[in-house]
């Protein structure tokens, strides 16, 4: 899926968000495979009990959309949750690898709600990289669970005291009963990985993997700024960053194909 230009038979300019899927209400979905780009707004999805697993989405600049609206436009990789009349609960986001959304308000997860049918998200096992803005917000939401992610090199347009993950309350509903585990957070700035709000906010955060990123207790630090620094697991193969700040695979020793005659590291080719 990639918007490049008014569809067939549609005259003059085309703006607006652009969604690669975009579905209210219903239930039961699967949303698998598909390889969006070049998209002001990637998944939204307001449905209850949905699987959004193995996709691609990746690119998006306003220079991709010459007669949009700039920064007012909001480039979200997944967007559930904020639409009355069309509850998301229930929905698990997984194995999705997102990246190169490059402006101030590009996020990766962006839920925010007043409304209290909005809850149980599982997001797991993604990988997100070179974002604008931050990883996750977490705005009124209950029950949000966040685990085996790596996220690399985002807030690059935001401050560099931002966090990636934030639970904040959302005109005065609270985010209770979050979990935030087993993350590796790389190069997001000098804020923490993790930033829960005051007032009764609440996210139960352990044994999160934390390199250039600022202070959180969760967090087991790495000093390294090699092209190792972070490593997303796998029994075969796994990806690490390299110097240019890209994700590039990298086979663990022992697990090249039999008759290979070398078993390359970190850094060799």
């Amino acid at each position: 899926m990639y918007l490049a230009a008014c569809p067939a038979g549609v005259s003059g300019s085309c703006t607006g968000n652009g969604w690669a899927v975009q579905m209210h209400q219903g239930d039961h979905n699967l949303i698998e495979y598909n390889h969006a780009h070049r998209v002001g707004d990637f998944i939204n999805v307001h449905t209850t009990e949905t699987i959004v697993r193995n996709n691609y989405l990746h690119d998006f600049a306003n220079g991709h959309w010459a007669d949009g609206p700039g920064d007012a436009l909001h480039a979200d990789m997944f967007q559930p949750t904020g639409s009355d009349g069309a509850p998301s609960n229930y929905q698990v986001y997984e194995a999705n690898f997102m990246g190169d959304n490059v402006e101030s308000n590009s996020h990766v997860l962006q839920m925010r709600s007043t409304y209290p049918d909005d809850h149980h998200i599982i997001f797991r096992g993604n990988v997100a990289y070179n974002h604008g803005s931050y990883a996750m917000q977490c705005g009124g939401i209950d029950n949000v669970y966040y685990f085996n992610n790596t996220i690399h090199h985002i807030n690059t347009q935001q401050s560099w005291a931002a966090s990636a993950c934030r639970y904040n309350e959302e005109s005065g509903n609270l985010s209770l009963d979050n979990f935030n585990l087993n993350n590796i957070y790389s190069d997001i700035g000098d804020g923490p990985p993790i930033n829960v709000d005051s007032g009764g906010n609440a996210c139960t955060a352990s044994n999160n993997l934390c390199h250039l990123t600022g202070a959180h207790d969760s967090c087991y630090a790495t000093g390294r700024r090699a092209a190792r620094a972070a490593v997303l697991n796998g029994p075969a193969l796994s990806w690490v960053v390299d110097s240019d700040r890209r994700f590039a695979p990298w086979r663990r020793p022992g697990s090249r194909p039999a008759g290979s005659r070398d078993t390359p590291g970190p850094g060799r080719s």
